[in-house]
């Protein structure tokens, strides 16, 4: 869900400054692509709980940093009480459900860089983007960032744009000004004003390809003339995600240069609609270091777009990494078997409003990072079947259960404890 799409969610968006979707309509995936950057069915994941009230003060949190840190050398103390409290920011104000409709587990995967092997440490980083209500609303690029972003990529691309038009549009912030003051309300200080009439987003056009920007850094290319695939790499009701990879590193190899693609790795998801038609997501993401494999994976990448009939790209979208910021340090992990118990004991957060099935349902672990309100944080992400969800055609779905990466210790907010169970 980009900027404005959460503003109307939350009926703060004018009606007069809706436009089309940041998506362009014509942006297809085989007739039924609806997989976004982190998870399928869902739009921000919820918490199910209210997070507590922070704790302490630095002190005496520092105090305990340095404790944790006993045993290691004095360096290594001093890097520990250097970390800075992390606040993880979830929010109540999330929309949908985060889950994964397939026929078999093995099906889950969907290209995590993260194998499995156990971390020491990895990098938290402060969101950069501005973020209002709550966590709700996320804003980024201004206006003149978003048009020299779009100029850019569209140049990368081949394209010179004429017209930069910018969304809400001036007339339209006048309008919306003017309904104010009829009201009798001053738009100097109503609440709503600001986010009304903030950028989100830039659209230009070239040689009847269209592109757009918004001001969380995802940028759209749709194709005037969709781009024929070989034979060999179009896609069925009969291809798998092995099939999808190979379309994935084929379109990446026509695109890889201009959008400094480095070693493209295929990273796609294969689920079902309800009536178990198959659905393919091709995306690919940098190689190199772990690091910035995971950013991808998360926030990155560039995913493409397929006609219904699987044969022809229609278009592109670049993944924004703009919510990554200022390096606040690298943090210490806890094992996946630690991370396993909290969420036995229900210490994560889900927008999955089941009942917990017990660990025996466990279809597959991911590394991923998440944005909050205030920082960027990696977290083991559960995916879980749900029985009860099963469906007569032999559909599986899998809720996704998120449990920080980090050690709680340097946590301000963790997950409370939802329910009990055993492993």
């Amino acid at each position: 869900m980009n900027a404005k799409e959460l503003l109307c969610a939350i009926g703060l968006l004018d009606d007069e400054l809706v436009l089309e979707a940041e998506r362009p309509q014509r942006l297809r995936a085989i007739r039924w692509q609806r997989w976004g950057l982190a998870a399928a069915c869902a739009v921000l994941v919820i918490l199910l709980l209210p997070k507590p009230a922070m704790g302490g003060n630095s002190a005496g949190q520092a105090s305990d940093l340095q404790q944790m840190a006993g045993g290691e050398s004095e360096a290594a103390d001093a890097v520990q009480a250097d970390l800075e409290p992390v606040i993880l920011g979830w929010t109540m104000a999330g929309f949908g459900f985060e889950g994964i409709v397939v026929r078999t587990a093995e099906e889950l995967d969907g290209g995590c860089p993260w194998t499995g092997e156990e971390l020491a440490e990895l990098p938290v980083y402060r969101n950069q983007n501005e973020v209002l209500i709550d966590g709700a609303c996320r804003f980024g690029l201004n206006a003149q960032e978003m048009e020299q972003q779009l100029r850019q990529l569209a140049g990368a691309l081949g394209y010179t744009v004429g017209e930069v038009a910018i969304s809400p549009s001036e007339e339209q912030v006048q309008r919306y000004r003017e309904r104010l003051e009829e009201q009798g309300r001053d738009p100097d200080t109503d609440p709503n004003y600001e986010i009304n009439v903030r950028p989100v987003s830039a659209r230009a056009s070239a040689e009847g390809t269209e592109f757009s920007m918004s001001t969380t850094g995802e940028f759209t290319m749709n194709l005037a003339q969709p781009l024929v695939l070989p034979e060999a790499y179009r896609l069925t009701q009969q291809s798998d995600g092995e099939d999808a990879a190979g379309t994935a590193l084929y379109l990446a190899e026509q695109y890889a240069k201009a959008l400094e693609i480095a070693d493209p790795q295929p990273q796609v998801r294969v689920e079902y609609s309800n009536t178990g038609e198959k659905m393919l997501t091709l995306r690919v993401r940098n190689g190199g270091e772990l690091v910035e494999q995971l950013l991808d994976y998360s926030f990155g990448g560039v995913q493409f777009y397929l006609d219904e009939t699987g044969s022809s790209c229609t278009g592109l979208r670049v993944w924004g990494r703009q919510a990554v910021g200022e390096l606040m340090g690298q943090y210490p992990l806890i094992t996946v078997d630690e991370a396993e118990q909290a969420l036995v004991e229900g210490r994560c957060y889900t927008s999955v409003t089941e009942t917990f099935p017990g660990i025996d349902h466990l279809g597959q672990v991911e590394l991923v990072y998440r944005e909050g309100s205030e920082t960027v944080v990696p977290y083991y992400r559960f995916w879980v079947e749900l029985p009860d969800l099963e469906t007569e055609n032999g559909l599986r779905t899998f809720g996704a259960y998120y449990v920080p990466a980090i050690e709680p210790d340097y946590l301000t907010d963790p997950p409370v404890a939802q329910w009990e169970m055993d492993g």
